[in-house]
This record gives C-alpha cells, sequence and structure tokens, in this order.
C-alpha cells in the first residue's frame, strides 16, 4: 500500500514481507519524465517537486505494482 495519498509530499511504502528483499522505485510525472527514483527504501520525498499528479512505479524480481500519487 502507498500512504497517505493524497499527500504534502512524504507518501510511505507498506509491502508484505516476502516483497522487502530487493525491489525499485520510480516516480514520474504525467509526462512520462523520471522525476525520483531508488532502491529499498520505504520512504518517498516528494516535498522538493510541485504540486500534482505522479506515477509510482514498484518492482521486485517477479513482481511489479504501480500506483497513483497525488501531491497536493
Amino acid at each position: 500500500t502507498l500512504y497517505p495519498n493524497p499527500s504534502d509530499g512524504i507518501f510511505n511504502l507498506d509491502f508484505l514481507q516476502e516483497m522487502k528483499e530487493n525491489y525499485q522505485w520510480q516516480v514520474f510525472d504525467l509526462q512520462g519524465r523520471l522525476i525520483l527514483k531508488n532502491e529499498n527504501t520505504q520512504q518517498i520525498d516528494l516535498q522538493n517537486v510541485s504540486n500534482g499528479i505522479y506515477y509510482l512505479k514498484v518492482f521486485g524480481r517477479n513482481w511489479n505494482k504501480t500506483f497513483k500519487m497525488v501531491k497536493q
């Protein structure tokens, strides 16, 4: 899960234990530009980007998930 959503800029990821081993995440704007990326961290800081809608792609070795993020 991704929470809180909407957020003022700090988002948290919560995974099942078996999904926590090795994963990466990437944040994209609506034009598909990569804004931020990281590995194995469960907090995403978007405080320095403009308010709006972003997409978070989280992926591991055998799984992936996309979230819509709203920064207000």
